[in-house]
């Protein structure tokens, strides 16, 4: 009887390890999807910026306000895909540890549940300029002085 039971134990030990293998070969899986849609969705990304960036090189000879945009863009494009590269290579890592046991079996549930540090709010700026007519200055242009 104790024979049965220690055969009992150790199959019900490898149906346990069966199912945590499965489960973890499953998580690495969708981690695998996840590096693959995030890999996808940047060259999507970078195909618009690559466009946007064309626009914005014609459009601040212009309009000098259009720089601002054409350089985050070209920053976007310096650093992004790399950053992108990098975190697939990460996310590929843990996938290994999930596989090896070394990392939880499962992954954290939606991205609701991960806290997030809140923005600090931003102070509205305050203008420079004031909106008072000087008078008595010089004229511009035929323009006439305020009085």
């Amino acid at each position: 009887m104790a024979e049965i039971e220690q055969r009992l134990a150790a199959l019900q030990h490898t149906k346990t390890e069966m199912a945590d293998q499965k489960l973890r070969a499953e998580t690495a899986a969708e981690i695998e999807l996840l590096v693959r849609k995030m890999t996808a969705f940047a060259a999507e990304f970078d195909t618009a910026a690559a466009n946007l960036f064309e626009v914005t090189r014609r459009a601040f000879p212009v309009i000098w306000e259009a720089r601002g945009l054409h350089e985050f863009i070209a920053i976007y494009r310096a650093q992004v895909p790399s950053t992108v590269e990098m975190v697939g290579t990460l996310l590929r890592a843990h996938a290994s540890a999930v596989v090896a046991g070394s990392a939880p079996a499962t992954l954290p549930g939606h991205l609701d549940d991960v806290p997030v540090a809140e923005a600090a709010e931003q102070p509205t700026p305050q203008s420079s300029f004031s909106d008072h007519v000087v008078k008595g200055g010089p004229t511009y242009g035929g323009a006439a002085r305020q009085s």
